[in-house]
């Protein structure tokens, strides 16, 4: 069995399905928000409706859909039902399920075949008023900035900087300046045991390259090579 997808593709079959009543209905927009792992071997795909800000309330709502593959072949069929929609701001939105081995495959799609709703106690075909519509969720991408640690291993120039070193200081720590004096500003502090980079120099104040890739300077004595 393929893994989760995190996007089943939605759309509206051209078959109308009249017979109920008409109602002044403003649209309610659905789309398949996310996947997640359920029990047995099965997934819950997950739906969100937005029934839009100014709507009347809608209950018994139902979407039936046709599971099909690649090849438009008819793989099964999906309900999904929601009791109530709508009326409000705090009811705006609200989301259904779909529980299914076939929930976890990456090549199937999902056709909308019919769907109706309880508006003002009537039954309205939500295709035949064209009140239904879908959209595309594209989740927003998140990543992790590495940390000073992480983004420096190659950061200091090794022709230049070609000795690793640590500091010698009872402290526990030594300052990183931004020039070779002491009331220069600390841009960094080394800590025992840390690793920075440097070279064989004269004077009393050694340059240097952090473990944060910053070059700055150092007082000698503190330098264990």
């Amino acid at each position: 069995m393929k893994k989760t997808k995190m996007g089943l593709a939605l759309c509206l079959s051209m078959t109308l399905f009249g017979g109920t009543a008409q109602a002044d209905l403003n649209g309610i927009d659905f789309w398949h928000s996310d996947t997640v792992w359920a029990n047995q071997g099965m997934c819950a795909a997950n739906f969100t409706f937005d029934a839009g800000a100014l709507s009347d309330p809608v209950t018994q709502l139902t979407v039936d859909m046709q599971v099909r593959n690649a090849a438009d072949a008819h793989l099964g069929d999906v309900e999904l039902v929601l009791e109530h929609i709508g009326g409000s701001s705090a009811d705006r939105y609200a989301t259904a399920h779909w529980v299914s081995e076939q929930a976890c495959e990456t090549d199937v799609k999902l056709v909308v075949t019919r769907a109706h709703a309880m508006v003002d106690g009537r039954k309205v075909d939500l295709m035949a008023n064209k009140a239904l519509g879908t959209r595309t969720f594209t989740p927003l991408p998140i990543s992790f900035q590495a940390t000073p640690k992480q983004m420096t291993a190659n950061s200091c120039d090794r022709t230049k900087f070609s000795r690793a070193a640590t500091i010698a200081d009872k402290d526990g720590y030594t300052n990183v300046r931004a020039q070779p004096n002491a009331e220069s500003a600390v841009i960094e502090k080394i800590f025992e045991n840390e690793t920075f980079y440097t070279f064989q120099q004269k004077g009393k104040w050694w340059q240097m390259c952090s473990p944060s890739g910053q070059i700055g300077y150092m007082y000698h004595n503190r330098v264990r090579m």
